[in-house]
């Protein structure tokens, strides 16, 4: 065999195909459903399992440029299911609103009507209706912030941005401080 013929059979085997990388991926996704699905683990376990897996899994053979965009498409394809995930949780609870808004004028015509005939309590076959009285409303005649303090409720969130800002400003502040590990994340285009 010629060196040429030779260097040409060396790298097919050196490079898998992408066929060869969809199946090492659906495999890896496999694995990972596996451990995912494994009841007897926590959570910890299952994310230091799948982390370790998904490191051999990338550092096995040589290409892992290949094998890294073959996780970018796939990464790709997961952002594109969740997308069209929470679209379709978007429309059931538009549609779930609708039904339930529905449900609750039905249920005020019921009591308008019941009140209408004087009727308190109806024995059906299959249901029973009885009217009861709400609990009075409070209205209040102030604002809020008027209110005495044991009966308001105040929630404080920190401003992270402007915090992370007057520590730029302030790096001896002794109520914060910015995180010194380096975090990374990836563009996929």
């Amino acid at each position: 065999m010629g060196n040429q013929q030779q260097s040409k059979v060396e790298s097919k085997t050196s490079h898998p195909k992408l066929w060869e990388l969809s199946s090492e991926i659906t495999n890896l996704e496999a694995a990972i459903a596996d451990i995912q699905d494994n009841n007897e683990l926590d959570d910890e376990s299952k994310e230091n399992l799948m982390a370790q897996l998904f490191e051999e899994w990338l550092t096995l053979g040589e290409d892992f440029d290949a094998k890294a965009c073959q996780v970018a498409h796939y990464i790709k394809n997961l952002e594109a299911l969740t997308e069209a995930r929470r679209n379709e949780y978007r429309r059931i609870r538009e549609l779930a609103e609708q039904s339930n808004k529905q449900a609750e004028r039905i249920r005020n015509y019921l009591v308008s009507q019941m009140e209408r005939t004087g009727k308190k309590q109806i024995q059906g076959a299959t249901a029973n209706l009885s009217l009861r009285k709400k609990p009075a409303k409070v209205i209040l005649k102030c604002d809020p912030e008027l209110l005495p303090d044991d009966l308001k409720k105040v929630e404080v969130t920190p401003r992270l941005s402007a915090i992370k800002d007057y520590l730029k400003a302030n790096p001896d502040c002794d109520f914060a401080a910015l995180s010194t590990t380096e975090e990374y994340s990836i563009t996929i285009k």
